[in-house]
This record gives structure tokens, sequence and C-alpha cells, in this order.
């Protein structure tokens, strides 16, 4: 999921996009809105999908990666900062077996373990000097023996065939579990307690989810609107957390400000921010996402950023947005909405 489109991919290999364009990130060729899924035939068929704020990627089935929509930051990897409405291919990479994208940066997993990087770099995340944008793929130092790879906003993370996982940039609210809020410039281990092997991973705007072998979900990086799971205090934590009441774990997902978890039984779960409404604090500011310094967001208020600060304990004013509250723990999402395939009245998807 992007932050306006989707991308999705078919058992086929064929490539679906639809929602908002005017970036081009639906690959269609012009910047109309799609309002039902779209099949991208130049970027099928493919093997492993991915979408940004404004941007898509895949891999192909041949080991290729294609790009498509804004170019800014070099988020297109193709050297260029210019925007492309139909996809491109991302010059000298093949092998490659998975994606994944923060705002503007993208991560993409080779098949020899290695991790490679490009595209909006202030807070590091893409591992090749702070500041910087990365024009072109960068090979991650450090990562040899990688399985899977998650991308925040502003920090990238990397699961390794041990069980072990490792990150680097924005640190800022803990999002790295390594017990620091300083960002990393190359590749820092996460703390997970001793025994705890992680088999999945995903990254939010400013937190992180690992699955462990044994079904257990655990958690770190900001709490403000609830997304690690365990209550409204900590505020942050530092290092991973165990999400409370919820077992035999099998995935995990993240939005922006929220947290899913699927567990065997076909139940989902789910925990954080429950509004689209921006929260505003009762005095300062903080800086939107898009202000590209990499700070706390103050809503959609005008003027320089201020810096960051830190933030205040979750109160419920400050945690509400369309009349509904976050949520702190992690909850069953309801029945409705959960079909059952036809002729196979015992399963749900």
């Amino acid at each position: 999921m992007g932050t306006e489109h989707a991308v999705a991919l078919g058992l086929d290999g064929t490539v679906y996009a639809w929602g908002r364009n005017a970036s081009g990130q639906i690959g269609t060729g012009n910047v109309q809105d799609a309002h039902t899924p779209v099949a991208i035939a130049a970027a099928s068929p493919a093997s492993a999908v991915g979408a940004g704020r404004n941007n898509s990627v895949v891999v192909k089935r041949d080991g290729s990666v294609w790009a498509w929509g804004a170019g800014g930051w070099g988020a297109l990897g193709t050297g260029s900062p210019n925007s492309s409405p139909s996809p491109v291919q991302v010059p000298g990479l093949s092998g490659f077996r998975a994606v994944d994208l923060g705002d503007d940066h993208v991560l993409a997993l080779k098949s020899d373990g290695t991790v490679w990087a490009w595209g909006f770099n202030l807070t590091n995340e893409v591992g090749a000097g702070a500041g910087h944008p990365r024009m072109t793929p960068f090979q991650v130092p450090g990562i040899s023996n990688a399985i899977a790879v998650a991308a925040g906003s502003f920090h990238s993370l990397a699961l390794r065939a041990d069980g072990t996982v490792v990150g680097w940039g924005q640190n800022f609210n803990g999002e790295l579990g390594n017990g620091s809020q300083s960002n990393a410039p190359t590749p820092v281990t996460v703390n997970l307690p001793p025994g705890v092997q992680v088999v999945a991973l995903a990254a939010g705007a400013w937190h992180s989810l690992f699955l462990a072998h044994d079904g257990s979900i655990w958690a770190t990086g900001d709490n403000g609107f609830g997304e690690l799971g365990v209550g409204s205090s900590p505020s942050w934590s530092l290092i991973p957390l165990q999400v409370p009441g919820v077992q035999d774990g099998r995935a995990v997902g993240c939005g922006t400000f929220h947290s899913l978890a699927a567990r065997g039984d076909g139940q989902l779960w789910s925990w954080g921010r429950r509004s689209r409404r921006g929260v505003r604090a009762r005095s300062g500011r903080w800086c939107t996402g898009r202000r590209r310094c990499g700070h706390r967001r103050h809503g959609d208020e005008p003027g320089p950023c201020r810096g960051p600060r830190p933030f205040q304990p979750a109160r419920a004013e400050l945690r509400q947005g369309a009349g509904r509250k976050e949520r702190y723990q992690a909850v069953p999402v309801p029945e409705r909405g959960r079909r059952t395939p036809p002729g196979d009245p015992g399963s749900t998807w």
C-alpha cells in the first residue's frame, strides 16, 4: 500500500494498481486516477511488488527491477529525479527477489542475500551518507545473508537467515530497537530478547514489528497512537516489547500509525491509530514527513520546521480524531467483511 494508491500481484504474475495517480504512480502512462484495479502489462509478470508515497516498484520474475511514479530524491533509481508515468527498468539490477518502499526510499533484496537501496536519505535510511539522496542503487554494507527487508518512512530493516534483525536510518523514536535514539548510518543489531528468532518483520512510520518463531509478536519505537499494542504507556520504547494477548502469529503488517497481525486461526488483530484526522499539539509544532527533516508531525499547519521535541505522554484528548479513540492494545477485527471461499466453508480469507 502506498499513501494514496495500491499495487497488487495476481497469482499469474500480473501487476495491478489503482488509486491516486498525480505522479504517475499507477503506471498507466498518464496521471488520471484509477478507481478500479488496472493491469500494468509493462511490469508483468512479477514476483514481488511494493508501493511508496508516490511511486511503485516491482521485481519481475526474471529478477529485474522496474519502477514508476515520482522520481524525486532518486526514488526510481534511474539516476534522474524525473518522474515516469510508465514502468522503467532500474539499470544494473538483476537476480532480485523482494522489494519494499518507505516514503521516498527503496529497499531491494537480492537472491544472494545482499540488500540494495536508493532514494531519499536524510536520516541514513539508504545507508549511503546522511543528507545526500542516492539516485542509483547502492549496496548496503555489512549485510550478506538477508532473507527479508522492510522499509519504514525514514528507517530500514533487514532480517538475516539466523533470525536476527539489523536496522539503519532514523532512530529518534527507537524504531531500530537497539536501545538508542541515535540515527544509524550503517546497520545495527536489534536488541531482541535471548532465544527470540524472528521469521517476519514490518515497518511503519516510526515503529517496527517482529514476528518470532514461536508466534509471539514484538514491537519497538513510537507508541503515541498505541502502535506498540502495550497500552498507552510507555510513549515510546527503545527496545522491542512483546505485544500482549496475541499468540500464534503468522504474519505482521504496519500502517503509518497502526499495526496488524494474522493468527493461525485466521483471526486478524489490529491496534493503533483509528482516525485519518491529524493530531495537533497544544503548543509548538512538529515537522511532517513531507518536510523531509524526519521529525514528528504537526498536522497540516504551515511554517518552517522548529526541530524535534519530546513526544507528549499519551492522553485521550490528544489521541482522538473523527470521534474515535486510538486502540492502545490489540483487538480482533470483527467478522464482518471476512469471506469464505465457495466450496470451502471451513476457511476464511
